[in-house]
């Protein structure tokens, strides 16, 4: 604590103990020597690697004149410049500070950095794969035999192979080839399965009864190719998805992708019809840079919307029958979150733009943006806080049908049923969607106090939204602008046949003619 402190001169003079009169009970005395506290006058980088610059060395230095003295700052700094060096081949460099004491409490450093011998790669052999071919390992290597070596390179390349979800246990070893100047890297794997059968079923009070059951293959020919057969069926919901990814396209680094589809959606409920889609999607994206993607697709599909009840609102019944889209996407998102499935850290930003035309009976851009924002708030990560905005708008062209316009669901806007809020044709009640949409979520995760083996936690959390602007005309729609608002409480309960949340809100800004619910539960397992 001295040390990172300033205090160059501190040691600890005694420590001794002595038995109190009960003769249970020991104090212990540390007798220190605190001694003055340093502050920095000059810093000096002196370094005999040529391709490094004095100056550019000092810009990876954590310590400057003016701070105080702290042995934190200057072993970050010994980091920085052996991170750097190694990123041009410099795989030993010693790096020396030196301190000398000046008057009123005041030090100097000098780093000296001199260079070592200049290692490059001579082999690299891949052991333990039996299915997965090596080209498939080389490919996520970020250097090659014949490259300087590199310990930026060598931690990244590590990462990106277990990355790759195909192996248990990955391991790097450098072996130094005695008497030159060159190395070999070991890349020692295990496979682990890559066969997955799944099935999931549960309960939502909004949903019903759900069900799912699927088959994937995510190292097909030992090529990291993945093959998948997804259905899923619920009350309201059913659907077929046959997918197949290559993860380095034409020997490149594009992933691409088929998706052929098959969905069937109950909105009777919500909106007196139902809504079947069938159809086909072509995927590829890339990363421009680290945690950035580009993603691209086309869909075409045919959308019907059929068996409406002759109680359904006649905005809807206009809009029965079959349809054509055709959908060219772009997309591009940023994801640093510490975990794609429960995030407690990090952020996620993603764009989405879409033109629907080219051929088929729509055309209009719809556009939607989306924020996700985690932040630690304990070390543990057992009280973390979590933020969501999200964003859509439909420009229009021709009239904008109901498959395509914008709903929210109660997930997205708790404390309000599926397709709860927006556009409402009030004579039938009926949810029409909007062409707009914007939405904001905060909750709180924290530990209840209870045992952990119980699997409980809470949250607390704030929602407000809205959407409108609907494509239908009539007096008896309501298309109102106003903001829509919940607060309230949750919780979450790992129980032995899956995760089962509880949410209990107060919607307090809303219209009369929105759907509320109070209370909502879901409980499921796969």
């Amino acid at each position: 604590y001295y040390f990172k402190n300033g205090y160059i001169d501190f040691n600890v003079i005694s420590a001794n103990s002595s038995l109190v009169k009960n003769k249970k009970d020991f104090i212990v005395n540390f007798n220190l020597s605190e001694g003055n506290r340093y502050k920095i006058n000059k810093v000096v980088v002196n370094s005999t690697i040529r391709k490094l610059s004095n100056k550019k060395l000092t810009k990876l230095l954590e310590i400057e004149s003016g701070d105080w003295y702290s042995t934190d700052s200057i072993d970050k700094s010994i980091k920085n410049i052996n991170e750097k060096t190694s990123e041009i081949g410099y795989a030993f460099v010693d790096v020396m500070p030196k301190i000398r004491k000046i008057k009123d409490n005041r030090v100097d450093i000098v780093f000296d950095i001199n260079q070592g011998s200049k290692i490059y790669i001579d082999r690299i052999n891949i052991k333990g794969n039996v299915k997965t071919e090596d080209g498939i390992i080389r490919r996520e290597i970020e250097f090659v035999e014949g490259d300087p070596f590199n310990s930026l390179k060598l931690r990244q390349s590590e990462k990106n192979v277990r990355s790759s979800g195909l192996f248990e246990n990955v391991e790097f070893k450098v072996e130094e080839l005695p008497g030159t100047n060159k190395t070999d890297i070991d890349v020692e794997v295990t496979e682990r399965s890559t066969g997955e059968f799944s099935v999931g079923a549960g309960f939502s009070s909004l949903d019903g009864a759900l069900g799912n059951i699927g088959i994937k293959e995510s190292n097909v020919f030992g090529q990291a190719k993945e093959l998948a057969l997804q259905l899923g069926l619920s009350t309201r919901r059913s659907s077929i998805d046959l997918s197949y990814t290559d993860p380095y396209f034409l020997d490149s680094d594009v992933a691409a992708g088929i998706d052929i589809f098959n969905i069937r959606r109950n909105n009777k409920t919500y909106s007196g019809y139902k809504h079947n889609i069938i159809g086909f999607k072509l995927r590829s994206g890339y990363e421009i840079f680290d945690d950035f993607r580009h993603i691209s697709s086309y869909t075409l599909k045919r959308d019907k919307i059929h068996d409406i009840d002759d109680s359904t609102s006649i905005f809807i019944k206009e809009q029965k029958g079959k349809r054509v889209n055709s959908i060219i996407g772009q997309a591009f998102q940023y994801d640093k979150l510490n975990d794609r499935l429960n995030p407690t850290d990090g952020y996620r930003i993603r764009l989405d733009l879409d033109y629907y035309g080219l051929i088929g009976d729509s055309e209009h851009f719809s556009t939607e943006f989306k924020v996700a924002n985690f932040l630690r708030l304990t070390d543990s990560g057992g009280v973390f806080w979590g933020s969501f905005i999200e964003a859509g708008y439909i420009a229009s062209i021709k009239e904008v049908k109901i498959n395509d316009r914008f709903f929210l669901n109660g997930d997205r806007l708790r404390g309000f049923k599926n397709l709860g809020i927006g556009p409402r044709d009030i004579t039938t009640s009926d949810a029409l969607g909007g062409e707009i949409y914007y939405v904001a979520r905060n909750e709180l995760h924290f530990p209840l106090g209870l045992p952990d083996e119980l699997g409980l936690t809470g949250l607390a959390f704030a929602d407000i939204g809205t959407v409108y602007n609907t494509g239908s005309s009539g007096s008896s729609i309501r298309d109102e602008t106003s903001l829509r608002a919940s607060a309230g409480i949750g919780l979450t309960w790992i129980s032995p046949f899956g995760p089962v949340k509880f949410f209990l809100s107060n919607p307090f800004l809303k219209e009369n003619y929105d759907k509320k619910e109070i209370f909502r539960f879901s409980f499921g397992t796969t």
